[in-house]
């Protein structure tokens, strides 16, 4: 409950504040956020920005400084207005400290709230430190001369104010305390702004300045150029730009020359790198010692005279070095030098200069295009056979296309209409509103496949003859890989490249798919008068229509209760108000008489944890209905195994059961009826086929027309040869016939799966076959399930209905599988056998709403619409519902020091922290060492997963030669590299990341230690496409082995060793891909999937400066650091100080505005206070990469760019 609406809450803080003075009677006036978030119950739950605003919006009591809150009274007996008593009238118990602080000073005792920068004077503290991380503040910093910077500079270092609190305008920070205030000046972040100020005043980084008369040679000269400075006295050489590169383990030696030219001696007072270089790699020696830090020697150059510092390289691991050396002289001030390097192999070419190529890719890009018109001019090809239903649908599906509303808007990017449109979620009112703005995001997303596979558009090619069939081959680059997808009964459209066709297109129907050609079958007139071998001519692919219609038809239905129970998608509604008395938990063990009376339930899978039994009995119990279930199962805790125990129970002991069990994949359906029908000859097994008996329960896996009978698990496609479609199709599925020994044997043929070997396709069975009473199990992916209702199944047709990885499907796609098919309780005509329960269909859902949500391509359905929050994702952070956590849950004390862990152990079973008559939650993960396991647990499953894998494969790779702490199967290989783009793809790749991925590749598969590693074992995972494209090239032979994809390809899925490249080592896209949802920083459900794939190693390999910008990556640095697990390149100082240590209270609160300001597409707190340093380099180095343009942003919002960027498999309905 939210603590600003609860009189009884606000008490209970009162409370805590008396208790704590009163044990702490000598303690500060005011008591740290902190300590409020861990220590008093009211603000556990809270976020630091949810408490902070708690306290300001009472005034009258508390009063917040910077992280501090200071009560105003802490008795009863205490006025609220204190500030006006005088101290002797508060009563004793209330230490003298906090008295005087609570005292209100007069006005000659105010705070210095004046910025110089600016020229303002601020009301309040509050109002101060939101000034200065303003954007007012921002941009007069900016435009400020030299001289009001300098003076700023100097008043922050010399006057503290009058209570202790002090400010530095030149950074944008306000402190708190004295201490604080003295470690920022100290710091390599304010001394970057105290050389980038000496420097701007010497003229060294005048903008427009001539190259002859800076301090900073240009870009691109070379170690023989000539010299320039500052003043015409002193000349300085330059370095080579860039310089050569340096191989790893290898030395190389730069001279810088300094020369006075007269008249008058020079003081060589100092010469140092900007940023300190601990581990050596870059280092300044000298004659004479002005290099040494710290230093008081002084060098005086005479007239005519000349001195050398040289410049050592000694890299031991790749990666681009990039610093300054400033070269302090008196009188004429400062002088920069930069340095420019890269440590790679030899047999690798080093990337391009800083600024090389900032702003090419930008000119030679191809664009992604537009939305497509509508051409109505187009000859219909001839599509495969089979293509149409064989039998009449007895519900036809509607055509219900893109309205041209619609279409409009998004062509021309019309949004602020399109939100009036579609409203928020939470102004939705009722049932048939709340479907059609679903209808509406849908028809949003549909127009976004059409702008996306755009992407895949070829001009200028042939197509050749094929066969004697009338059919034309085209070769299609990367449909092998599904980019793009292509299956059997899509449509190309093409046209002569000469344009002759006056606008007019011809369609062609895929018929056969092959690795990177497909056969079209065209209108005859095409293939008669338009064809000719060796003509040219220009395609364009189009969106299959028929899963976005069937979730059309679907949402069409949801508007009625009758066909869609409000109770699953709208809780606690005025048309699904929610129950007055939610029925009791079972326990979480089962007692020895069983749950209802008729004795214990014999598991037929033997391994289950309580966990896994306790949402099976809750299933078979009932007591959450009309409201589905959920089966909360965070990453490798079983939860399709404890799906597929409860539908087997549900037919062992409910005898009139029917089960439709559906996944929004094909794989993960394939998975649930596999599992299903396995039969292992254990005792578990017998028990459930004598009790069902031989032949007497049916199952059907149910797949779509376009799937390749090749897709199918072999096993599956064994059943599909034998008892498919063809050898009684044409008896209706009414009459004998059965096939001898099959699954039908004994009656009418019951298909096991819906193969048709004549039409070689996938046909709908029949209306008569779907009813069967021995079809008892119908498995389909969630977009084919609603074909069930358009054959004629009717409403509650099905008892239960089982959606595995609900969190990875849509709405709109879920609701194919329950629209039509799971009405309000009492309506349908399946009558539960045995337990509670009264006419309808249950619903159960099993995934985890932490993981990867819906891929949705449309930025507006996405981050307006919401339509990447999947219904189970809904119903858990619905406030006050049945599905929120009845308790903190166990609290395990974390350090930041690892602990000893071993694999195997398990925390002592605790009490449920849900209401399991409505969710559980699975809580023992079988997959990964604890290791691994305990960052994401922290953060994402409150510390409550226990580590149950088996310890021989989680801790198969301790004993690998390259882990830096044995005990930890964890390495971060920090690297600093180069993000580059191609001139005809928008994506990224970092060479230096790639090469490193390789080598550990390498390393791992010659282990020896401790046993060898398959190439299969290995996962590699990188966010951009064309990062996997450069990873699968280096890996050359073994690309065929090892997977290397995006976080998206490899959800659901494992491997015993995981290696990810982060790609980013600029920061000037950051909040660009923050904005758009791209890459692994800010997409917290990313980086749960990332790391939670492997089981015995991860290997991190990214730029931890960039990473440690994200609280969740800076949470897995912090504990790896803490664990000796970061090699590589030496962090930057600031970096390393930043792990080391637990995050403090001042970290969150910096957290949380670095949030809020990202969602409001403004710069973060660290990104603002590190602007002046990294103008400095850019300035003198150039540009790493061209900064994101509005084009590049309009791109990403309305042609197709995210496909680009981040590839990945096409997106395509199973």
């Amino acid at each position: 409950m939210d603590p600003r609406k609860a009189a009884a809450d606000e008490v209970a803080v009162v409370e805590f504040i008396k208790k704590f003075y009163a044990r702490h009677p000598g303690a500060a006036p005011g008591i740290n956020f902190h300590f409020f978030k861990t220590t008093c119950k009211c603000f556990r739950a809270l976020r630091y920005a949810d408490i902070r605003a708690w306290f300001k919006s009472r005034p009258q009591a508390y009063t917040v400084i910077g992280q501090l809150v200071v009560p105003h009274g802490i008795a009863a007996e205490l006025p609220t207005a204190v500030a006006e008593t005088t101290t002797a009238a508060a009563p004793a118990a209330i230490p003298a400290a906090v008295l005087t602080a609570l005292t209100v000073p007069s006005p000659a005792a105010q705070l210095s709230l004046y910025c110089s920068i600016c020229r303002i004077r601020c009301t309040s503290e509050d109002n101060m430190r939101d000034h200065l991380r303003g954007a007012r503040h921002r941009d007069a910093l900016s435009a400020a001369d030299a001289h009001a910077l300098e003076e700023a500079v100097l008043r922050s270092s010399q006057e503290p104010a009058a209570t202790g609190c002090s400010h530095c305008e030149l950074c944008g920070k306000w402190f708190n305390r004295p201490d604080l205030f003295r470690n920022h000046v100290a710091s390599s972040a304010h001394k970057a702004r105290v050389f980038w100020l000496l420097l701007r005043r010497s003229a060294a980084l005048a903008p427009g300045a001539d190259a002859v008369g800076r301090g900073i040679a240009p870009s691109g000269s070379a170690s023989g150029a000539a010299p320039d400075a500052t003043d015409p006295r002193v000349s300085v050489s330059s370095l080579p730009h860039p310089l050569p590169a340096v191989a790893p383990g290898a030395t190389a030696r730069h001279t810088l020359t300094l020369r006075n030219r007269g008249p008058g001696s020079i003081k060589l007072r100092s010469v140092s790198f900007l940023t300190p270089v601990p581990d050596g790699s870059m280092r300044l020696e000298d004659l004479h010692g002005v290099t040494a830090q710290p230093s008081g020697t002084v060098v005086w150059l005479s007239e005519g005279s000349s001195y050398e510092v040289v410049l050592v390289l000694e890299p031991r691991a790749m990666g681009l070095m990039r610093n300054l050396i400033i070269l302090d002289m008196a009188p004429m001030g400062p002088v920069a030098r930069p340095v420019a390097g890269v440590c790679c192999p030899p047999d690798l070419p080093p990337p391009p200069p800083p600024g090389a190529d900032a702003g090419q890719a930008a000119a030679a890009q191809r664009r992604p295009k537009g939305l497509a018109p509508v051409n109505k001019d187009v000859v219909k090809g001839i599509p495969p056979p089979g293509s149409q239903e064989h039998l009449p649908l007895p519900l036809p599906m509607q055509p219900l296309p893109v309205p041209s509303q619609l279409r409009q808007l998004v062509g021309t990017a019309n949004w602020a209409e399109l939100k009036r449109l579609v409203p928020p979620l939470g102004e939705v009112q009722g049932q048939a509103q709340y479907a059609e703005r679903l209808q509406k995001l849908l028809w949003l997303e549909e127009l976004q496949h059409e702008i996306d596979i755009r992407v895949y558009d070829m001009k200028g090619v042939t197509l050749l003859k094929a066969g004697s069939g009338g059919r034309l081959a085209l070769e299609v680059p990367g449909l092998a890989e599904n980019r793009p997808s292509v299956l059997k009964g899509d449509r190309l459209l093409v046209t002569p490249s000469d344009r002759s066709a006056g606008g007019r297109e011809y369609e062609g129907y895929v018929h056969v798919v092959q690795k990177e050609t497909v056969l079209l079958g065209f209108a005859d007139s095409f293939t008669r008068d338009v064809w000719i071998a060796g003509r040219r001519f220009d395609v364009r692919f189009t969106v299959n229509r028929s899963a976005f219609n069937l979730m059309q038809n679907a949402l069409l239905r949801a508007r009625d209760p009758r066909q869609l129970s409000p109770h699953l998608v709208l809780p606690g509604s005025k048309a699904a108000p929610l129950p007055t008395r939610p029925p009791p938990g079972l326990p979480l063990v089962e007692p020895p008489g069983g749950d209802g009376g008729a004795g214990r339930l014999t598991w037929q899978n033997g391994t289950l944890n309580n966990e896994q039994k306790l949402a099976v009995r809750e299933v078979l119990r009932g007591e959450h209905a009309p409201l589905p279930y959920l089966i909360f199962g965070p990453p490798g805790t079983g939860k399709t195994s404890t799906l597929v125990e409860a539908a087997k129970q549900l037919l062992l002991t409910r005898p009139s059961s029917r089960l439709l069990l559906v996944a929004p994949s094909n794989s993960a359906a394939d998975l649930l009826i596999q599992s299903l029908s396995a039969t292992s000859g254990g005792a578990a097994n017998r028990t459930m086929t004598r009790r069902l008996g031989p032949g007497g329960c049916l199952l059907m896996r149910l797949c779509a027309y376009s799937r390749p009978l090749e897709d199918l698990p072999k096993d599956l496609r064994d059943q599909a040869e034998e008892h498919g479609l063809r050898p009684h199709r044409g008896l209706g599925g009414g009459g004998g016939g059965g096939s001898p020994g099959g699954l039908g044997a004994g009656g009418a043929h019951v298909c096991a799966v819906n193969w048709d070997s004549e039409a070689a396709a996938f046909l709908m069975p029949p209306r008569d076959m779907l009813m069967d009473p021995r079809l008892r199990v119908v498995a389909a992916s969630c977009a084919m399930a609603a074909k069930l209702v358009h054959a004629g199944l009717p409403v509650g047709h099905f008892s239960h209905i089982l959606v595995d990885e609900a969190g990875h499907a849509e709405e709109p796609l879920l609701l194919c599988s329950l629209a039509g098919l799971a009405p309000q309780l009492g309506q349908g005509k399946q009558q539960l056998g045995g337990g509670s329960g009264s006419g309808g269909t249950r619903v159960v859902m099993a995934g985890d709403p932490r993981q990867l949500g819906p891929v949705i391509l449309s930025l507006f359905a996405k981050q307006y619409g919401g339509l990447d929050v999947s219904l189970m994702e809904r119903l858990l952070e619905q406030s006050g519902g049945p599905y929120g956590r009845t308790k903190t849950g166990p609290q395990v004390q974390r350090s930041s020091q690892p602990a000893p862990l071993s694999a195997g152990s398990q925390l002592p079973a605790s009490p449920p922290s849900y209401a399991s008559a409505y969710i559980t939650k699975l809580l023992s993960n079988y997959r990964s060492h604890p290791a691994i396991l305990r960052v994401p647990n922290a953060t994402f499953y409150d510390d409550e997963l226990r580590c149950a894998a088996s310890p021989e494969t989680v801790n198969s790779m301790l004993l690998w030669e390259e882990l830096p702490n044995p005990r930890v199967p964890m390495l971060m290989h920090h690297i600093v590299g180069k993000d580059e783009q191609e001139a005809n793809s928008p994506s990224w790749q970092n060479m230096l990341e790639a090469r490193q991925v390789v080598d550990y590749v390498q390393k791992l598969l010659a282990k020896r230690r401790g046993g060898r590693v398959s190439a299969d074992e290995i996962g590699i995972i990188s966010p951009y496409k064309k990062q996997v494209q450069r990873i699968r090239v280096l890996l050359r032979e073994l690309r065929d082995h090892i997977k290397v994809g995006s976080v998206e390809e490899f959800q659901g899925q494992e491997r015993r060793i995981i290696i990810i490249s982060t790609v980013r080592s600029s920061d000037e896209y950051l909040d660009f891909d923050s904005r758009h949802r791209l890459g692994f920083l800010s997409n917290p459900k990313r980086f749960n999937v990332a790391v939670t794939r492997a089981k015995a190693l991860l290997v991190l390999v990214g730029n931890a400066q960039i990473l440690a910008q994200d609280k969740h990556w800076r949470a897995l640095l912090r504990y790896m650091r803490a664990a000796g697990a970061i090699v590589g390149q030496a962090l930057p100082p600031k970096v390393a100080e930043r792990l080391d240590g637990p995050p403090t209270a001042e970290d969150q609160e910096e957290e949380d505005e670095e949030e809020a300001a990202r969602a409001a597409g403004e710069g973060g707190g660290t990104a603002q206070v590190d602007a002046l340093a990294r103008l400095l380099q850019q300035l003198v180095l150039g540009s790493e990469v061209r900064p994101p343009s509005e084009e590049d942003n309009a791109a990403m919002m309305t042609r197709g760019a995210v496909v680009q960027v981040e590839g990945g498999e096409m997106r395509r309905f199973d």
